[in-house]
Parts: C-alpha cells; sequence; structure tokens
C-alpha cells in the first residue's frame, strides 16, 4: 500500500493513525538513498585542486613539500 491510498482519519476511531505513520516511516526509509551525490560541482573542482597531505587538506604546497621531507 502506498501513502497516498492510507486514509489517515478513519471514521470509526480505530488505531489505522499508528499504521498510517509506520507505512509512511517504511516507505521513507526504502526511498533513502545512501549514494554520495555530488550537489555543487564548483566545491568539487576547488577541493580536488586543493594540496593534500594523507587525505587532509594543508595549507600550501611548501608545507607539503616540508611533510613530504620529514617522512623520508
Amino acid at each position: 500500500a502506498k501513502l497516498a491510498d492510507i486514509d489517515l482519519f478513519p471514521e470509526n476511531g480505530s488505531g489505522g493513525i499508528r499504521e498510517a505513520r509506520v507505512m509512511r516511516y517504511k516507505e521513507k526509509r526504502r526511498n533513502r538513498l545512501f549514494s554520495k551525490k555530488i550537489r555543487y560541482q564548483v566545491r568539487k573542482v576547488n577541493a580536488d585542486c586543493r594540496p593534500r597531505m594523507k587525505g587532509r587538506f594543508v595549507r600550501s604546497p611548501s608545507l607539503l613539500q616540508q611533510a613530504l621531507e620529514e617522512e623520508s
């Protein structure tokens, strides 16, 4: 049963409201998206251009170079 087919306020006063709420919750849970979605392309482009060290942004390429020299 879809959410649009459920009567939220039944005339006989039974517990249909809870059933409707549970169905709505289950339908919303089924439609959740867990995949990564890029909402702002500009932010992705800027982030791709910034220097990183172990996946984190660093202030400047010179700091990145210093950190690489310290590790080796």
